[in-house]
């Protein structure tokens, strides 16, 4: 999936999933942003990692047909086993990033490919610290 299908993708699930009845504030936007961030870093510092085995299966999750996943249990499995992890809280940044650049119509894809080559002749840690 190409960076602005997956725009598409994310800002059309949160649409369905009511997320914009209502007019967001971009604040509000960025704080959700913020607060998955947050929760990636408590994942983190817990430990809550994905495993190899969780690494290996996680392919029948994305290949399997929706219907499937929920009449064999795999909704349960997700919860259970990768829902809270570190992987998948940052998962949850680059969606709503992604749901966030829908709204606005900004070209995510075309962004990062020119921030990523001017970032490319900047001087070491761009001249910083850190």
């Amino acid at each position: 999936m190409t960076v602005n299908k997956m725009v598409k993708v994310a800002h059309e699930g949160a649409k369905n999933k009511g997320f914009h009845d209502k007019k967001v504030e971009m604040g509000t936007l960025l704080a959700l942003i913020h607060s998955e961030v947050s929760e990636a870093l408590e994942a983190h510092r817990s430990g809550k990692m994905m495993s190899e085995e969780h690494v290996g299966t996680l392919q029948h999750f994305i290949d399997d047909p929706v219907d499937e996943i929920e009449t064999t249990g795999g909704i349960d499995w997700f919860e259970n086993n990768l829902k809270e992890t570190f992987e998948m809280e940052l998962a949850d940044i680059v969606i709503r990033v992604a749901d966030l650049c829908g709204l606005y119509g900004i070209d995510l894809e075309s962004c990062i490919i020119a921030k990523m080559r001017y970032n490319s002749t900047r001087a070491y840690k761009h001249g910083k610290e850190y």
